[in-house]
């Protein structure tokens, strides 16, 4: 699926504020942060698990509205952020190491349900 990548500067108002506050109330469903608590309705979670291990193979997540599903292998980094219609990946681990220097976090930048 295509990307860009999106610097902080660049990113909207309401996912800076969750970067520079990670701790935050935003609402979280495993390792997604939905910063508008209207998108719950769009979204279903799905987590791929071993049967006898707390082991995660990958998680998932299906835009209501596409019907598309999205898979996520264990190794991304996150937070994955889902904003609207778009979902946000940090490029690193640990981003909230970075709060000390902001500039350096950059996210990858999905627009979903656009069938590409």
């Amino acid at each position: 699926m295509p990307y860009a990548i999106i610097e902080f500067q660049n990113l909207p108002k309401g996912v800076k504020n969750y970067v520079m506050d990670i701790r935050s109330d935003f609402y979280c469903i495993n390792s997604f942060i939905l910063l508008t608590p209207s998108d719950t309705n769009q979204y279903a979670f799905h987590k791929q698990q071993s049967s006898f291990a707390p082991w995660i193979y990958h998680q998932s997540f299906t835009q209501l509205t596409s019907g598309i599903t999205y898979k996520i292998e264990t190794q991304t980094p996150y937070p994955y952020i889902l904003y609207g219609d778009t979902l946000l990946i940090p490029c690193q681990h640990n981003i909230d190491l970075y709060r000390n220097n902001l500039t350096d976090i950059k996210f990858k930048k999905y627009i979903l349900g656009s069938g590409q």
